[in-house]
């Protein structure tokens, strides 16, 4: 079922990160996870970073694959801190 969703464009994987390295090792795997599993359908990377966060990021991690960058919003949410808020809130934006 998930290949013929996929043929159909309907299936797409997306995963959540944080601009920072210990993100980057877990981005890194899920990249390769999906490519070598044969997952159909492409990948995309949610990326939340602060603007000082993005400033410091390096480029070349920006390009280890698929990626959306959008605002941090675990930080920034009914003066809350959880990234629990990043995915529902990447997908809205």
């Amino acid at each position: 079922k998930g290949q013929a969703m996929a043929r159909r464009g309907g299936l797409h994987t997306v995963f959540c990160a944080e601009c920072t390295t210990y993100f980057d090792w877990k981005s890194a795997g899920v990249y390769y996870t999906h490519r070598t599993s044969g997952m159909p359908g492409p990948i995309t990377r949610l990326l939340a970073c602060s603007k000082q966060q993005f400033d410091a990021y390096p480029a070349s991690s920006l390009k280890m694959g698929p990626t959306f960058v959008h605002p941090n919003y675990a930080y920034n949410y009914n003066n809350e801190s959880s990234g629990s808020y990043n995915k529902p809130a990447a997908v809205m934006h």
